[in-house]
């Protein structure tokens, strides 16, 4: 087959937003996809997804769109059933699928010689291997995979020398295993919370325990999902300051004090990290079904001994650790890796590699509301570079010359103690359409 000069790697949500700007551009392009439809995560049948069978999406329609709109039927916040659909209407109406190659793993990734790259493909179906050379390679494969799930080391070991079943919150499908078991989860993010809710309803004990006390906020304010009326606010230009006001009263209006709820005290403000959606957890906690402990001090047999202001222990059966996941790409060596991995470095708009003029990436940023309109600005950005590469500008030199300076602020006033992938929705666009104007002029 003739090589595509540009290969779009992942057919998730990032993935086809960036084929539906090559194809509205006119860039020919080759999307590579592991399984044999589109959707990423959202396809539950994926050995690679996380999802389970319950799962619904944490930000509202309102939010959560790449091109139009979920159709107005659809619950505010929808299924991964739903959201699968979505994508592949998406990608139907956008007649991506003819461009994509299904049941195609890749397994090694490498820059050659004049700004080239080498990829190694894998044939799913008939274990064949085949090489492809590419000019330009744009990489959306996403974080929220099984391959990059985190586990602490030493904890896990203490587990398996205590005969206790443990998992990774990525590979949980349905409470039915956990009835009548005392179980523990490790984590206090939205799929702890999420889990441990559902488990809590069959589970003989739930235990959620945590190293840090997170802000939980209700999934609905005055009748309108949170995220909507946050971007209310937002398009009316509300100064952060009487947002800030506005949601902390919310807060404790729907919710409470996370020391009121026994959660004990949170070392940040409200919006200095991404908050806790409550999806009936509270009610939970309060139903005494889900019981909060401190981080885990050390483990006997099948006891767990929790450190804080009065040391407590607990017997258990299962543990579950919902403790994220790393930023990785495992096809891709190291040395290309630096930039995702290491804060100090520059990442221009966590889209443009420092030193490779050919590597793209759409970085799933955290945001508090749906972040899939954003993978269309990231693929938009991505475009303007393109065209502007086929006829250059002072601007287009100038920003290649200028890869390696410090990044500039997209956090605004929010996610002050959180890594530089928390980002401020609505900056972030602004900068990227910033961006977009200046590299064509």
């Amino acid at each position: 087959m003739t090589e595509p000069p540009h290969v779009v790697i992942g057919a998730g949500p990032a993935g086809l937003a960036v084929m539906k700007e090559f194809n509205h551009s006119g860039i020919p392009f080759l999307g590579i996809e592991a399984e044999h439809t589109v959707g990423g995560l959202w396809n539950i049948c994926s050995p690679q997804s996380p999802a389970y069978l319950n799962l619904s999406t944490n930000s509202s329609k309102t939010t959560t769109y790449l091109d139009q709109k979920a159709p107005a039927s659809w619950p505010s916040y929808f299924t991964h059933e739903l959201a699968l659909q979505y994508l592949q209407d998406y990608a139907t109406r956008n007649k991506l699928l003819s461009s994509i190659r299904f049941r195609t793993k890749v397994i090694n990734l490498k820059a050659v010689e004049q700004g080239l790259w080498s990829i190694t493909l894998l044939d799913v179906n008939t274990g064949q291997q085949e090489h492809l050379t590419a000019r330009k390679v744009v990489l959306c494969t996403g974080v929220h995979n099984k391959t990059n799930r985190f586990v602490p080391p030493g904890l896990l070991t203490a587990l398996k020398d205590s005969v206790i079943d443990a998992i990774h919150s990525s590979q949980y499908k349905d409470p039915a295993q956990y009835t009548d078991r005392r179980v523990l989860l490790l984590g206090f993010g939205n799929s702890a919370a999420d889990i441990a809710t559902e488990i809590s309803a069959v589970a003989k004990s739930t235990i959620l325990s945590s190293r840090s006390v997170p802000w939980i906020i209700p999934l609905w304010i005055l009748g309108m999902p949170a995220d909507q009326f946050r971007s209310y606010a937002t398009l009316m230009r509300v100064p952060f300051c009487i947002q800030n006001f506005v949601f902390h009263c919310l807060q404790r209006l729907y919710i409470g004090h996370p020391r009121k709820l026994g959660l004990g005290k949170a070392r940040h403000d409200l919006l200095d990290r991404l908050p806790l959606s409550d999806r009936g957890l509270i009610k939970a906690i309060e139903q005494k079904r889900v019981c909060l402990r401190g981080p885990v001090q050390r483990i006997n047999n099948n006891c767990i001994h929790f450190a804080g202001e009065s040391e407590t222990s607990e017997q258990v059966d299962k543990v579950i650790f919902a403790t994220g996941y790393t930023r990785d790409y495992p096809f891709l060596h190291r040395k290309y890796k630096q930039p995702l991995l290491h804060e100090e470095l520059p990442f221009p708009l966590l889209i443009f590699h420092p030193d490779h003029k050919n590597l793209f990436f759409t970085s799933e940023v955290n945001v508090p509301q749906g972040s899939w309109p954003l993978f269309t600005k990231q693929a938009q950005a991505i475009v303007a570079y393109l065209k502007a590469e086929q006829s250059p500008g002072d601007n287009f030199y100038r920003f290649n010359k200028a890869r390696h300076e410090t990044n500039p602020d997209l956090k605004g006033k929010l996610f002050r103690c959180a890594d530089r992938y928390h980002v401020d929705p609505d900056l972030y666009a602004r900068s990227i359409d910033r961006f977009c104007a200046w590299i064509r002029s």
